[in-house]
């Protein structure tokens, strides 16, 4: 459903914008994406008893680099009006293992079982992000050197996270019987969004060829949250959390700067961009109860654009 919302946005922004700026000019953009992840998921507690001294650690998370792409295309005309659509896609994952006497899920459901704290866990976290953008600009001069555009727009999309752990403990019954306990967690953190966008993008050109490019956007974009928690256990624990969904605005920053090239009909740009979705992480945690957190993209982009 979401799905088919965005495409009729982006659809009717098309055609109305299209059929009152009598676009004469088209650009079709590649851009290739490097992309590091940051956000705080810590998802189990280690405890490590040390003669009368206890200690206690968290496990998180560490995301590597990644690639990912953004396709745009875009009308022009001699008004200086344009529209821009473009659609971002990112997936990242990671993994992360623990060995030690006592551990326990950092998550809500394990807590209502009988099993206690485990000897082995195993985590695997993916993110997978997907974006659409539509924006209306108007370029602006300021100088042959100077130029700058401020924009309005549409953006949406969704970013789904899915956390899979697994848990393995052995008990010793009386010193006779030793058997083995295993237990598995899949917690999904499901978001789509959409809502007005506003920014502006800047050029200096210090030669003919050659530009600082930078530019900075908004979202305040409706947001929906679906949040599951499902845990189940080899002995009798099989629990399943449910949030109830979460509406509420969905704020997000972004920001690039780089170094431009452009020439006659061949533009390109390479530089760093960062976005930064807040309070995006949404789980339901063992010791606090409701948790959020934000969630930030950043990485090396490489644009290349062609206009006919």
């Amino acid at each position: 459903m979401f799905g088919i919302l965005i495409r009729k946005t982006t659809f009717i922004l098309f055609f109305f914008v299209a059929s009152r700026l009598s676009a004469v000019g088209i650009n079709l953009s590649g851009e290739a994406l490097y992309w590091y992840t940051t956000e705080t998921v810590d998802w189990a507690l280690v405890l490590d008893p040390e003669s009368n001294f206890q200690g206690s650690s968290f496990e998180t998370v560490s995301f590597s680099w990644d690639p990912g792409f953004r396709v745009g295309l875009g009308f022009t005309n001699s008004c200086c009006w344009d529209t821009q659509f473009s659609y971002t896609y990112f997936k990242t994952k990671t993994t992360n293992r623990i060995d030690k006497d006592r551990i326990q899920s950092e998550f809500f459901g394990p807590k209502l079982s009988l099993v206690g704290f485990f000897q082995e866990a195993k985590l695997r976290m993916e993110i997978d992000y997907q974006m659409f953008e539509g924006e209306l600009g108007y370029q602006l001069a300021f100088s042959e050197c100077l130029h700058f555009r401020p924009f309005i727009g549409v953006q949406g999309g969704w970013i789904d996270q899915e956390i899979k752990s697994s848990w393995k403990k052995t008990v010793d019954l009386l010193n006779i019987l030793i058997f083995p306990v295993t237990a598995t967690e899949d917690l999904t953190n499901d978001f789509w969004g959409v809502g007005p966008k506003g920014g502006a993008d800047g050029k200096w050109f210090f030669t003919e060829c050659f530009c600082l490019v930078g530019n900075f956007s908004a979202a305040m974009m409706w947001g929906h949250w679906k949040i599951t928690d499902e845990y189940q256990d080899s002995l009798i624990s099989r629990i399943s959390t449910r949030v109830s969904p979460r509406d509420f605005g969905a704020l997000m920053v972004q920001g690039f700067l780089g170094l431009g090239f452009e020439m006659d009909y061949f533009s390109m740009s390479l530089g760093y961009e960062v976005q930064d979705w807040f309070n995006q992480y949404q789980v339901f945690d063992n010791g606090t109860g409701g948790h959020s957190g934000d969630l930030v993209f950043q990485g090396g982009s490489f644009k290349a654009c062609l206009d006919f």
